[in-house]
C-alpha cells in the first residue's frame, strides 16, 4: 500500500559516483507542512556540510511548494553519541 504523502521528489541523496554518502527523506504532512523523516550521512562525511546541504535543499524545495513550516525530530541518542 503506498501512502498518499509519499513523493519521491522529497527524496534527496548525496553521492559520490554510484556510492551514496548521505540521504535524507521528507515528506509532506496535512498538505501544508513538510517533514523530514530521516537524515543520514555516513561518519566520513560528517562535519563537512553533507548534512546541512540537505537540509537546505529539502527547504528550498517545500518552499518553492509554498510550504513554509517544515518539523524535525532528533533522537537524542545520536546527538549525544555525535557530541563525544
Amino acid at each position: 500500500m503506498v501512502r498518499e504523502e509519499f513523493d519521491l521528489a522529497l527524496w534527496f541523496l548525496a553521492q559520490d559516483g554510484e556510492k551514496t554518502d548521505g540521504a535524507l527523506l521528507c515528506r509532506v504532512r496535512e498538505a501544508e507542512r513538510g517533514w523530514i523523516n530521516q537524515v543520514a550521512v555516513l561518519r566520513p562525511w560528517r562535519k563537512r556540510g553533507l548534512g546541512t546541504a540537505l537540509l537546505w535543499q529539502a527547504f528550498d524545495t517545500f518552499y518553492r511548494r509554498g510550504i513554509t513550516r517544515v518539523g524535525l525530530v532528533v533522537n537524542s541518542v545520536n546527538v549525544r553519541r555525535f557530541l563525544r
